[in-house]
């Protein structure tokens, strides 16, 4: 993909930049020996032979040695070789020579976001932007870091940004519509999630998000449809089997869905997912110690999976123990803010504990959630 002065090399799902060149030419036609070099460095880089980039970049260096490009092909290699230390000394050389070499910039702070310095990162990505305000890369970039750094609503802003800028690059359509999910504004984020996977059908993450998204609005239809394709995709794709065995649990198709959950952990004998949708389904079947050993099993595999603490939770206080379902839902609105299920189980639970006035917050947040809807 070209922008107006980049090459780009997406790698793990974030955009690493480099400076133009010409890749049609050759020496015949007048190529520089350095270009040859770049050309070499990108083509060898990109069939993922990563010593003979190396070498390719080291040879344009020693032609331009003052040359912010050189520096960044070497920063952008060492990254991909797992070398961040050496990846961010590139990077920096980059800026010594021109502090104003926007590619640089942008990938030393997505080096910082690996680094999970996230502040750091933010810095730089948004220098980035400032340097080259309509690179929809740069604002894509600077949108994961906010996100990094919590503050969902500017990296909605980002995100637009990016889309605004160039509405045919997925990425950003699919990091905004992870964005809405995790706000709950599901018929935002199954809008820009279906323009993810248009533009790139086998963006895979997007597709099972979509899944989530379309279950949450109770478009099972849509949701049963899209995880056909994910498994004619990957038939051993265990988050789908998973996500399948909850569209059939909301259909009511319960012995379908618990073949499908099984199906899942037959896979992925560790899917947090898988388990704590068998526990819901448990919960339907009135098998509660069934249910609570696989929301255990859940919480044991991924210690942040909300779904798993706020099922755990609905289970003791419908057992009237109320101080483990106040804890377990205070972690379930911990992890996942923006739940409504969370907060309304949480009002419930401080209302039959007689705590009216933290029972009426969290039904007052409960309430402008599902007004979002």
């Amino acid at each position: 993909m070209l922008l107006k002065n980049c090459m780009l090399w997406i790698v793990t799902g974030t955009v690493l930049l480099l400076t133009s060149f010409p890749t049609a030419y050759t020496k015949a036609w007048g190529q520089t020996e350095a270009e040859h070099y770049y050309n070499q460095a990108m083509q060898s880089y990109t069939a993922g032979s990563l010593d003979e980039a190396l070498e390719a970049a080291k040879k344009a260096l020693e032609l331009e040695p003052a040359s912010p490009r050189a520096f960044n092909y070497l920063g952008i290699i060492h990254k991909k070789m797992g070398h961040l230390e050496d990846a961010a000394a590139y990077f920096n050389k980059a800026l010594e020579v021109d502090p104003g070499f926007a590619p640089a910039h942008s990938n030393l702070g997505m080096i910082y976001m690996d680094k999970g310095m996230t502040d750091e990162a933010v810095k730089e990505l948004s220098k980035a932007v400032e340097l080259t305000p309509n690179s929809a890369e740069f604002h894509n970039n600077l949108a994961l870091a906010l996100e990094k750094r919590g503050m969902i609503e500017d990296a909605v802003t980002e995100a637009m940004h990016a889309i605004n800028i160039n509405p045919q690059l997925a990425e950003p359509h699919w990091n905004l519509g992870r964005f809405y999910v995790k706000k709950k504004i599901f018929f935002k984020a199954i809008s820009e999630l279906e323009q993810a996977v248009a533009i790139t059908p086998n963006l895979v993450p997007a597709r099972h998000l979509l899944v989530e998204a379309y279950v949450s609005q109770n478009t099972l239809k849509k949701a049963e449809e899209e995880c056909a394709k994910l498994l004619e995709m990957n038939p051993q794709d265990a988050l789908a089997h998973a996500r399948l065995g909850v569209v059939y649990g909301k259909k009511g198709m319960t012995k379908e869905a618990v073949e499908e959950e099984q199906k899942a952990l037959a896979i992925d004998p560790g899917l947090a997912a898988a388990h704590a949708a068998l526990g819901d389904l448990y919960v339907k079947e009135k098998k509660f110690n069934d249910a609570i050993s696989e929301y255990e099993a859940a919480i044991k595999a991924d210690p942040k999976l909300a779904d798993a603490h706020l099922g755990l939770a609905a289970l003791y206080n419908s057992a009237g123990m109320l101080d483990e379902a106040l804890s377990a839902f205070n972690e379930a609105v911990k992890l996942d803010p923006h739940n409504p299920d969370a907060h309304q189980g949480l009002a419930l639970t401080y209302k039959l504990k007689g705590m009216t006035e933290e029972a009426d917050r969290e039904y007052e947040i409960y309430e402008g959630y599902m007004r979002l809807r």
